[in-house]
């Protein structure tokens, strides 16, 4: 007993250092961005911002796109990141549908994100 006393605060402290380096490391929008695109639902619930992260030596360029509900101030997700993608076309379909880059995406559920394997989003087939 006396031994779990000793080491829980210092497994406490090593699984949220863990959790931080994770979040920091993988999770963070690009530092270098460029807005490429900013949308408003047609009924102005929502409002996406569409953002270039430009090529770099070790990288290509990136689409990434975030959105907030305007009902919630200083509220924003991330909702698409596209690889290798340089421009953006977003398509509202109703107030809380919207396509981007010819990915389906329901606000505030789905999310593309191209380094999540099953992205089990609906390819929007564009009609003339």
């Amino acid at each position: 007993m006396n031994l779990i006393k000793r080491f829980l605060p210092i497994l406490i402290c090593i699984i949220a250092l863990i959790l931080l380096l994770d979040m920091v490391l993988f999770f963070k929008p690009p530092a270098n961005k460029t807005l490429l695109l900013e949308t408003t639902s047609p009924g102005g619930s929502y409002t996406i911002r569409a953002y270039l992260s430009p090529e770099t030596l070790t990288t290509s360029s990136m689409i990434w796109c975030e959105y907030d509900a305007n009902h919630i101030i200083g509220w924003t997700k991330e909702v698409y990141r596209g690889y290798r993608e340089n421009t953006v076309h977003i398509k509202w379909l109703e107030d809380d549908t919207v396509v981007i880059n010819n990915k389906i995406l329901i606000l505030p559920f789905d999310k593309y994100d191209f380094r999540i394997k099953n992205n089990r989003l609906k390819t929007y087939i564009a009609t003339p």
